[in-house]
């Protein structure tokens, strides 16, 4: 799977017969093996080859990108959609923004969701805060009521591209 380099934020991306999970972009550097990402990311060498579609024989090539799925088990919960529920309902009864919630589970706002379906939930205790086009680092600290050090330290790759998600801890 290729992804344009300017497309550097978040996703959620779907595995037939999987839970769907949210992924970023890594950047290979020199000296990277697979298992050295995998680690680094709390997977496995086999994961990474499957969500990039990629064969057994793969070595990682300096400068080049591949798709790294996040620990969301720290950021997220699963909600298990019930009879009933619209997502917009679902936002209103967790205190989370409407159109944030979309974005979370990769949804557009014409999108159907069904009984049994999982979708992703903030961990309370988290901010999540999504990017705009016009946003800078001052914008978002201020936004988070935060420091720099401690945005960075909960969020370790920000691009500053629109939509990418940022996660903080509430004070």
């Amino acid at each position: 799977m290729l992804i344009p380099s300017n497309k550097k934020k978040h996703y959620t991306y779907f595995i037939s017969g999987s839970d769907n999970f949210m992924y970023e972009i890594y950047n290979i550097q020199k000296e990277d093996t697979l298992q050295q990402i995998a680690n680094k990311y709390g997977t496995t060498e086999s994961i990474l080859l499957k969500i990039n579609g990629l064969d057994d024989n793969y070595k990682p090539i300096p400068n080049t990108q591949i798709i790294v799925p996040i620990d969301q088990n720290k950021t997220y919960r699963y909600y298990t959609v019930k009879k009933g529920d619209s997502i917009y309902q679902i936002a209103k009864n967790n205190n989370i923004d409407y159109e944030l919630l979309l974005k979370i589970n990769g949804l557009d706002k014409d999108d159907y969701i069904y009984p049994n379906q999982t979708i992703l939930l903030p961990k309370n205790g988290l901010t999540v805060y999504l990017t705009k086009q016009s946003d800078t680092i001052n914008d978002i600290i201020e936004n988070l009521n935060t420091t720099l050090d401690e945005l960075i330290e909960e969020n370790p790759n920000i691009y500053l591209a629109p939509e990418q998600i940022i996660v903080f801890k509430e004070k």
